[in-house]
């Protein structure tokens, strides 16, 4: 497996990583740091009491799996 460890934080948004581990393709999208709003607006449609909106910030960028695993990936590692 051929992976970094780290990016720098100058990587965009969604920057792509493809990492094959034992014959099978893992797709990776850079999530670098910055803050957002979490939870549901109060005047959303079918919103649960535990979606309460509040602030997040990310303080070190890290790369996140672009889908679910597969069975095939799951098999493989």
């Amino acid at each position: 497996m051929e992976a970094k460890a780290a990016a720098a934080p100058s990587l965009p948004a969604g920057q792509k990583m493809t990492v094959q581990i034992n014959g099978a393709d893992f797709d990776f999208a850079w999530i670098p740091p910055g803050e957002f709003t979490m939870g549901s607006p109060e005047a959303e449609r079918d919103r649960e009491r535990i979606e309460t909106q509040h602030r997040v910030t990310i303080t070190k960028g890290f790369w996140m799996g672009v889908c679910e695993v597969t069975q095939l990936q799951w098999e493989r590692v």
